[in-house]
């Protein structure tokens, strides 16, 4: 489950920043899901992975109980099996975890994007407010005159 490309985390933002705002509404949207996937991932590999310590239990109380009548080397395999089954668990979780940092990060640097769009919206607004305000008092300074 490798990422097949490593990218500089300046090429990763690149392409963002050239973003307009419906886009990164979109972008958002989709991170948002992504992440929610993510999350129910993660849950679904911590359920697996108690199910599994559950069936190791299970197989010891078996053991226990069943004295010599199962092969060893049998049952040495399944618990091997059940460890790697356990191992691979916790790699997927891990990646798993990671990748959703990472879009966590994305959700991030798209709401920073949107609040910088809006702080230059607003900015232009008042500045055009200031304009008009100025015209206002010029041309209420010739009535008067």
């Amino acid at each position: 489950m490798r990422c097949a490309r490593y990218h500089n985390p300046h090429q990763e933002k690149a392409p963002i920043l050239q973003l307009t705002p419906p886009q990164i509404d979109k972008a958002m949207v989709e991170l948002h899901s992504l992440s929610q996937t993510l999350r129910i991932i993660r849950e679904e590999l911590a359920d697996i992975q108690e199910r599994l310590r559950h069936l190791v239990g299970v197989r010891r109380r078996l053991m226990e109980l069943s004295g010599d009548r199962y092969d060893a080397v049998d049952a040495e395999a399944l618990v091997d099996s059940f460890e790697y089954i356990m191992s691979k668990t916790n790699i997927l979780k891990r990646w798993v975890v990671h990748y959703g940092e990472r879009t966590g990060n994305r959700i991030n640097l798209c709401f920073n994007l949107a609040t910088q769009a809006n702080s230059r919206t607003n900015l232009k607004i008042a500045e055009s407010s200031s304009e008009i305000a100025f015209a206002t008092q010029l041309d209420s300074s010739s009535m008067i005159t």
